[in-house]
Formats: C-alpha cells, sequence, structure tokens
C-alpha cells in the first residue's frame, strides 16, 4: 500500500465535515456525555493494511489528549481504500 495524502485530501476533507454536520447534541459516538459541548477534537489515523481515520469529537469537561477515543468502541471509522 502506498500512502499518498495529497490523492486523499478531497475524501478526508469530505469526512471531516460530515463528522462535524452529524454531530448531534443527543448522542455521541466519542468520549463524554451527549448534550455537552465539544471540547477537544481529535483526528486520529492508521495507514497499515488499508488505513482509516477517525474524527472524535470529545464532550468530556476534562477533555485531554488521552487516547481514550482508542478503547472506548463507540467511534465510527471510515476505511480509506487505495489502488
Amino acid at each position: 500500500m502506498e500512502l499518498d495524502l495529497q490523492r486523499d485530501e478531497q475524501a478526508l476533507r469530505e469526512y471531516i465535515h460530515h463528522r462535524i454536520a452529524e454531530f448531534s447534541d443527543s448522542e455521541n459516538l466519542g468520549p463524554g456525555e451527549p448534550g455537552n459541548p465539544i471540547r477537544l477534537i481529535t483526528l486520529g489515523y492508521y495507514a497499515e493494511q488499508g488505513g482509516y481515520a477517525a474524527l472524535i469529537l470529545d464532550t468530556r469537561a476534562d477533555a485531554e489528549v488521552d487516547g481514550e477515543w482508542t478503547v472506548n468502541g463507540r467511534c465510527t471509522w471510515k476505511r480509506r481504500r487505495t489502488s
């Protein structure tokens, strides 16, 4: 697999816009409780074996870059296929 961020930039931008647009006060897939304001936005990625990207909208009052989103099992992942 060849990583080509220039080729994937538009798809990644669209994914980010989609995740932000679909955010709802009544449901939150990231860490934190629904109804709380977004305190931290994390863009996670995995570039091995096909590649993944995830935009995590953290609503915890004490949100910090602690990796909690990787273990909570509630994040929506988007697989990026390369040819």
